[in-house]
């Protein structure tokens, strides 16, 4: 019976996570203390409380040990992922947690019929800032870029860095012209907050192209190759321009 109720907290942390490996714990102990208490008491009531007592306390720190392993074990979990969907260099989700998120908001797309866009950006002759400058100042380039365009959106907006110079702005919400409008102020701040390299300013600017859910595709690869193919357009038309599905026929031909 002794064994029973202290193997119980471990038990229920392990099957149960955190809340409800504490809550369970507590209804079991209190539970076995109660039949322990029936079971095995004697005539002596001091007797008696001694022994609950030694019983409790062993028990409530088999808890403690059993709740902080598991928190620990949460937050590793969640700092192992954090840093999985997350790129060192900018700070900013990467294409895995773009994929996670982007099946969480088709789902919800599709259940209320709410609209879901896409926008494909890529920075304008960024080969050349690194030829010019180095690679670290291209590096510096890439967060300052993430840094000012992250800070212009909307708390359901997710910016994330695809490789390189591409990063992609999943708009939940968003019909075609509103994204457009969101992509057109990203160009906009872009252009007016420029980076000084060693007294040089570095005038960057941005080429973007705008899909959007179930017009251009339901999956997200079909959403990346419309948008992609949609900034293709925009750096052929001059760069520095934002491209939705109605402009880019006519530049494409």
């Amino acid at each position: 019976m002794f064994a029973w109720i202290q193997t119980i907290p471990i038990i229920c942390y392990l099957l149960l996570g955190l809340r409800l490996g504490m809550y369970g714990s507590i209804v079991f102990v209190g539970v076995g203390l109660f039949v322990f208490s029936q079971r095995f008491s004697s005539d002596e009531l001091l007797q008696n409380v001694e022994i609950i007592a030694n019983l409790g306390l062993a028990s409530l720190a088999v808890m403690i040990f059993a709740h902080i392993y598991e928190r620990s074990r949460l937050l590793n979990e969640q700092r192992l992922t954090e840093q999985a969907t997350t790129g060192s260099l900018t700070s900013q989700p990467n294409r895995l947690k773009l994929a996670e998120v982007f099946e969480r908001e088709r789902a919800h797309a599709l259940r209320n019929g709410t609209p879901l866009s896409l926008v494909f950006v890529d920075i304008d002759h960024f080969k050349q800032i690194n030829d010019r400058f180095g690679h670290e100042v291209g590096d510096r380039a890439l967060v300052h870029f993430a840094k000012v365009l992250a800070q212009r959106l909307r708390v359901n907006d997710l910016f994330c860095r695809l490789g390189g110079e591409e990063f992609a702005v999943l708009l939940p919400g968003s019909k075609a012209a509103q994204a457009r409008e969101i992509a057109e102020s990203l160009r906009e701040r872009l252009v007016a907050q420029s980076l000084t390299v060693d007294e040089t300013t570095l005038h960057m600017t941005l080429s973007a192209g705008v899909a959007c859910f179930g017009v251009d595709g339901q999956s997200l690869d079909e959403l990346m190759l419309a948008a992609d193919r949609r900034t293709y357009a925009a750096k052929r038309a001059g760069r520095n321009r934002v491209i939705t599905r109605e402009e880019v026929e006519p530049i494409l031909g």
